[in-house]
């Protein structure tokens, strides 16, 4: 198994407003806000929180070995609304991954439906059980974009998406 970089991001980013007020513009203070805080919905945040998705990775992540194998279960068992994705509202509550995405060989998978976009992209594993995905989720035509850290986590029940950060997604 290969580490990721622990390491803390610390160049800086473009400022970006969480609900209460406060603003982070480096990995070390969006961390900590994103640990009980949720980011301001605005149109200038949905963009500048995709400079924020490495900031995921400041806390180890590692790579794993079969990952072909885990995205493929993964396609074949996650319900696609079990994500908070702009495609969930127009699919019933039991469509999964695999019926609208693809996997592209590079540890991601695709949706694309003219000018909507998403992808589900693995980063690696947190810890046992707990598996990182980076999700970009982007509507060219009705200017909607979402980026955002995921948690896919395995149980004896199957699995389960959680946010990453306390704050929710």
């Amino acid at each position: 198994m290969m580490m990721i970089s622990s390491v803390c991001f610390a160049g800086e980013k473009s400022k970006i407003a969480m609900e209460s007020g406060k603003v982070a513009s480096d990995c070390a203070s969006y961390n900590k806000l994103r640990a009980s805080e949720r980011i301001l919905e605005t149109s200038i945040n949905k963009l500048v929180s995709s400079e924020y998705l490495e900031c995921s990775l400041t806390r180890g992540v590692e790579q794993t070995s079969n990952v072909d194998n885990f995205i493929e279960l993964i396609m074949n068992s996650v319900r696609i609304r079990q994500f908070p994705l702009s495609l969930g509202p127009q699919i019933n509550r039991k469509t999964l991954l695999k019926d609208k995405f693809d996997y592209n060989g590079k540890f991601s998978l695709e949706y694309e439906n003219g000018q909507h976009h998403i992808r589900i992209s693995y980063k690696g594993k947190i810890s046992e059980g707990r598996h990182l995905f980076w999700v970009t989720d982007e509507i060219l035509d009705a200017a909607y974009r979402a980026y955002y850290p995921a948690v896919v986590v395995s149980s004896h029940n199957g699995f389960v998406v959680e946010p990453y950060y306390g704050g929710g997604f």
